[in-house]
């Protein structure tokens, strides 16, 4: 708990940083004017959270740029929402070797995450840049986090 011990020191060293400063003035400090504070917005539950089609763990494919697309799914216990990463494998390596190494879809969904890794298209050994040659792995990851989003209750904010 040392974290918020160390705000509340900082919170407190700047309110008698302002109390003092408006102190030395020699005049009157005067009363803060009204400051309208932000209404916090909540956005809509994912699609997902609504119920109806849900991925199960295991091997996927997905569609994209012409493209059928793999990725390995490891899922969390509970309803959620659940925040979601993703594994992405290195220059040479595939998806179920990346799992196997990092062990993070485990390890991942053990601790509350939707853990998705998925694999470079077939035939290349590395992810593609954006506006590189070959295919769009930027939208192909894109895509995938809105496929995951749509059949998963996933949380948005994380």
């Amino acid at each position: 708990m040392g974290g918020g011990r160390g705000v509340g020191v900082a919170l407190l060293t700047a309110m008698l940083v302002v109390v003092t400063a408006a102190g030395c003035s020699g005049q009157s400090p005067e009363r803060p004017s009204a400051v309208p504070t932000a209404v916090p917005t909540v956005a809509p539950p994912p699609d997902g959270c609504a119920g109806g089609p849900r991925l199960a763990e295991g091997r996927h494919t997905i569609e994209f740029g012409g493209l059928e697309r793999v990725f390995l799914l490891a899922l969390p216990e509970g309803d959620g929402p659940h925040p979601v990463l993703l594994n992405l494998h290195g220059l040479g390596s595939n998806a179920r070797e990346q799992a196997a190494y990092s062990r993070l879809p485990r390890v991942g969904a053990e601790r509350g995450y939707v853990v998705a890794t998925p694999q470079v298209a077939k035939g290349r050994l590395a992810w593609t840049l954006p506006n590189g040659f070959g295919p769009d792995d930027t939208g192909f990851l894109g895509a995938l986090l809105d496929r995951l989003e749509q059949e998963l209750c996933v949380d948005r904010r994380r």
